[in-house]
């Protein structure tokens, strides 16, 4: 009963197969990105967490570009 669940599928694909994602996106884009892919958004949990990755870089390199300022973009 399980051939439909998406998890189950994504699970079947195996590690060996390359899966590199790179990506370009100015920061209005990259807030909605945060906003629907983050902790509090409804993605899968990898997505989740690379998004939070990928904003604790951000903040890293630009410190004034913080979750809050994110949150706060309108699109």
């Amino acid at each position: 009963g399980m051939e439909n669940n998406k998890d189950v599928k994504r699970g079947l694909y195996m590690l060996s197969i390359p899966s590199n994602f790179i990506f370009r996106c100015d920061l209005a884009n990259f807030a909605n990105v945060y906003k629907q892919r983050g902790q509090h958004g409804g993605a899968n949990p990898e997505v989740k967490q690379g998004a939070e990755m990928m904003l604790n870089l951000l903040e890293i390199g630009q410190p004034a570009i913080t979750r809050e300022v994110l949150r706060n973009v309108e699109i």
